[in-house]
């Protein structure tokens, strides 16, 4: 009664079927289907826009001394960041997270070799040379960063259901990034510690550990963490100097010298740019008695006096959109796993922003930060291109999870039970 279907019809349904799947992966795809991925170009103009401006600011910097390695050497840095960016954009996340383990493992090898081998500058032993011919150094602790939020989200997806327990919650969270913070501390790198130590209490309340619990323990580990920097008589005189100053409105002249120096000129440089700058080259701050970190912590007073409220704005509303789109990406990830790890990226280089900006314009203590994309430095400027090409991976599983969502025949409620559970497989 029914013909029995011929070889030739199931070979053409075979190629129907292999092209369907061929069109679905190019649709997958950001770069052949740009339009279904419109934050991709709005995170591309921002890192395009940051990484030029960073040169051309590195330029002006050096030109007052004849120089331009410092310029050639963020150029190569930045094209490394590049491929990193796109090579870790086609790993997926979920991929990422089953890794975690290794890769915090690693990351403590690595900064136990610094502490052994690593080079000592201006009493701090931070840096590991890679290429001594060209004097090219790397700080392996600015990746310790995406490792702590990676294993973090793995932790808290895979022990979801006892992260309202004060141990589970709260204990081993601490635990996990309290290894890093301790090997960071002993490399004397103090703004780091505390920014890894606030990345952890970040993702434990996005996470959603018990609020009083945690805060207490925060203002505890405040506490000891301020006892620490007042027995280094560096960081104790920046302390002191600052609350001196915002609380009386002057300071002693000596400590204003030896500790508010950069902190002095940075906020003259940004008052003498004015509305439009001095122009490019024409900043005379940064040079070496002036503001002695120009091309590191200070490169946005650089801006400031050179391209002035007109180009500091520019660079905030850069940095904005990233954080926007970060948030963005965290709302519309795929899984908890994925949002976890968006909010803690977001959380690092709106964190780091901020901080930078806040002790440049003399608003809070110095904590040697750079400024992200722009500062001199090859390991955070890396750091953060593989933190985005990370973001984007989430960004891009979101919207095609969304896509197909949004053509499944099924109504909504079954494909939330499919979906949930796919994570229960993959976890």
């Amino acid at each position: 009664m029914f013909a029995e279907p011929s070889m030739a019809t199931s070979a053409v349904d075979w190629r129907g079927t292999a092209r369907a799947r061929g069109r679905e992966r190019s649709e997958d795809n950001p770069l052949t289907a740009p339009g279904r991925y419109p934050l991709v170009p709005v995170i591309a103009f921002c890192l395009f826009m940051l990484l030029g401006v960073s040169l051309i600011m590195l330029f002006s910097v050096e030109g007052a001394g004849g120089g331009g390695s410092e310029v050639l050497k963020q150029a190569l840095f930045g094209g490394a960041g590049a491929i990193g960016l796109l090579l870790i954009w086609s790993v997926p996340y979920q991929r990422l997270t089953k890794w975690s383990v290794m890769m915090y493992l690693g990351m403590i090898a690595v900064l136990v070799i610094v502490l052994l081998f690593g080079v000592e500058i201006k009493g701090a032993r931070r840096w590991l040379r890679v290429l001594p011919m060209f004097d090219v150094k790397v700080q392996p602790s600015e990746f310790a960063r995406p490792t702590l939020i990676l294993i973090l989200a793995w932790y808290f997806r895979r022990y979801r259901g006892l992260i309202h327990r004060f141990f589970n919650g709260i204990l081993i969270p601490l635990g996990i990034a309290g290894v890093l913070c301790g090997l960071v501390l002993l490399e004397r790198d103090f703004g780091q510690t505390a920014f890894l130590g606030c990345l952890c209490f970040g993702m434990m309340f996005i996470a959603g550990s018990r609020w009083i619990p945690m805060g207490s323990t925060l203002l505890v580990l405040g506490v000891v963490f301020l006892g620490l920097i007042m027995l280094d008589p560096v960081r104790r005189g920046r302390v002191e100097a600052f609350l001196q100053e915002h609380e009386q409105g002057t300071v002693d002249a000596q400590i204003s010298a030896a500790t508010n120096f950069q902190a002095d000129q940075s906020v003259l440089a940004i008052q003498e740019g004015a509305i439009l700058g001095r122009g490019l080259v024409n900043g005379y701050r940064k040079e070496g008695r002036f503001v002695p970190e120009a091309t590191n912590d200070f490169i946005f007073s650089v801006i400031g006096e050179e391209l002035g409220l007109v180009g500091t704005l520019g660079v905030v509303f850069l940095y904005g959109v990233l954080i926007v789109v970060g948030t963005v990406i965290a709302f519309r990830a795929p899984d908890a796993t994925g949002m976890l790890i968006a909010s803690g990226l977001t959380l690092n280089l709106g964190g780091q922003a901020l901080l930078n900006l806040l002790v440049v314009t003399k608003l809070f203590v110095n904590k040697g930060l750079p400024l992200p994309f722009i500062s001199q430095g090859g390991s955070n400027l890396m750091m953060h291109m593989v933190c985005m090409g990370i973001l984007l991976n989430i960004y891009v599983q979101g919207q095609a999870k969304r896509r197909r969502r949004l053509a499944s025949p099924l109504p909504l409620r079954m494909q939330g039970e499919h979906d949930s559970l796919d994570r229960a497989i993959d976890f």
